[in-house]
């Protein structure tokens, strides 16, 4: 079973998609479908047609750790931090799966990362 956020016209919507096919999960956050029933008792929705939203779409915080490992740091020629970096990101930083990443009209110039995102 893997939850998932998809769009709708109200918002962000939960679903669940298990070997059957996805199926609205009866609410938008995780406490509404655990208060209901099976998510699965839901009406099933056509997975090609689904705009995917965020995992989290209304995350409280984000959290971002900078120079988190040596190579990276080397790469990047800066000396090695004795603590983490840490430093915020706002939600509208976050982009679904498959979505355009927005870069902001002052940017001069963008470079790309992979980046591991921790859900707690």
């Amino acid at each position: 079973m893997i939850l998932l956020h998809h769009t709708t016209n109200n918002g962000p919507r939960l679903a669940v998609k298990t070997a059957s096919g996805v199926f609205d999960a009866g609410g938008t956050t995780l406490e509404e479908v655990f208060a209901g029933t099976s998510p699965t008792q839901g009406e099933q929705l056509d997975e090609a047609s689904l705009t995917l939203a965020p995992s989290v779409p209304h995350p409280g915080k984000l959290i971002c750790i900078g120079l988190n490992y040596r190579k990276h740091a080397e790469e990047t020629k800066s000396a090695i931090p004795s603590a983490p970096i840490v430093f915020a990101k706002f939600h509208n930083a976050l982009a679904a799966c498959g979505e355009e990443v927005a870069i902001p009209a002052a940017t001069e110039q963008a470079d790309y990362e992979a980046e591991l995102v921790i859900v707690i």
